[in-house]
């Protein structure tokens, strides 16, 4: 049962609605009955400029501390686990506690690479990342840098598309993690264009 927390006690909200979410996309006035710590409530992509939340009916005055929207990564048909591997002749170390090398026997044409934080803990999982290319260990390109929206509290496969790149090695640079020293995953994979 989910609630807000009064007085050091747990007390349930019985009803909410979701009015940002347009008709036709399994929104409209779309609500849900409980709430809790992290409670994530999914719906279709939309492009808003406003969000409601609305409490309409509770045990007591409900006290909210903190409310997210994120925009989470599709799972695609092809992915039945969101998580079937692309490549398997890579190699990779760790050139520092925040940056993780790639390197793959022969120079490819890639377009995605894809990251799974660790399952077990927050630990160690990258938040903010940035993505570089090379074909031959000193002139780097960056293919992409950005968020893994709400990784911690939804720690599925995290996938990062750019335009088709030359390139031998990647580096992986953890711009910044949700706790501690040293980047940690369950498992990455980069995928070349062909796959």
């Amino acid at each position: 049962m989910g609630g807000a927390e009064v007085d050091g006690k747990w007390v349930p909200i019985e009803d909410e609605l979701v009015t940002s979410l347009p008709s036709g996309t399994g929104g409209g006035e779309g609500g849900f009955t409980t709430i809790g710590h992290r409670r994530i409530v999914c719906f279709p992509t939309v492009t808003a400029t406003r969000l409601r939340f609305t409490v309409l009916d509770s045990k007591c005055e409900p006290v909210i501390k903190r409310t997210s929207v994120y925009l989470a990564p599709e799972l695609t048909a092809d992915i039945p686990d969101a998580g079937e591997k692309c490549s398997s002749n890579l190699h990779f170390f760790f050139s520092s506690p925040k940056q993780m090398m790639i390197d793959w026997d022969t120079e490819q044409t890639f377009t995605t690479f894809r990251y799974l934080p660790p399952q077990a803990s927050k630990e160690g999982t990258v938040t903010h990342y940035t993505l570089w290319a090379s074909t031959d260990w000193a002139n780097w390109t960056k293919v992409a840098q950005g968020e893994f929206s709400n990784v911690v509290n939804n720690p599925i496969w995290q996938t990062v598309t750019f335009p088709p790149v030359r390139a031998k090695i990647f580096r992986f640079d953890a711009d910044r993690l949700a706790e501690g020293e040293r980047m940690a995953f369950d498992d990455f994979d980069i995928c070349a264009n062909n796959q």
